[in-house]
């Protein structure tokens, strides 16, 4: 237990990825709980493109010097800012890459829990740790949505 843990984030795609990227910018105590591009690597379809344009399709590095182009480009990978669809797999590549150069100490573990004690929240793992921590960032996307709280319901 990090009794330093300013945030807990809940969640290691996309979103989960690059929030705890500026955290670390920041130099913000974290922790980032999650199976890095899960969802996107076994639940989207294969096949699928992206909506967004390649120009649209990075994620927010704290530099803003890692973006999609970059990578494709390194990686001899196809890319258009405009009018080239980007495919899930080119787009997953690029978000793992981002999550390693970025935030390599995801702790790919559950979150079964978060409570709120003594005016902070206690994020339990599946592992059977809790962590105490006053901020929690749920960046889960769509996966775990069976129960919904009722603070949550009217959104």
């Amino acid at each position: 237990m990090n009794s330093q843990t300013k945030v807990c984030v809940i969640g290691a795609g996309p979103y989960g990825t690059a929030v705890a990227a500026h955290l670390r910018h920041t130099g913000v105590a974290f922790r980032i709980f999650g199976s890095p591009m899960q969802r996107w690597l076994s639940q989207m379809p294969k096949a699928m493109l992206l909506k967004s344009e390649g120009c649209a399709s990075g994620l927010p590095d704290p530099e803003e010097r890692y973006t999609l182009s970059s990578f494709c480009r390194e990686e001899g990978l196809p890319y258009g800012d405009y009018g080239k669809p980007v495919s899930r797999e080119i787009f997953a590549k690029y978000a793992l890459s981002y999550q390693q150069k970025f935030v390599p100490e995801v702790e790919d573990v559950r979150v079964t829990s978060v409570k709120t004690t003594d005016g902070q929240f206690a994020v339990e793992l599946s592992t059977g740790e809790i962590v105490p921590c006053p901020h929690v960032i749920v960046a889960t996307g769509l996966e775990q949505m069976e129960r919904i709280p009722q603070e949550l319901s009217t959104l």
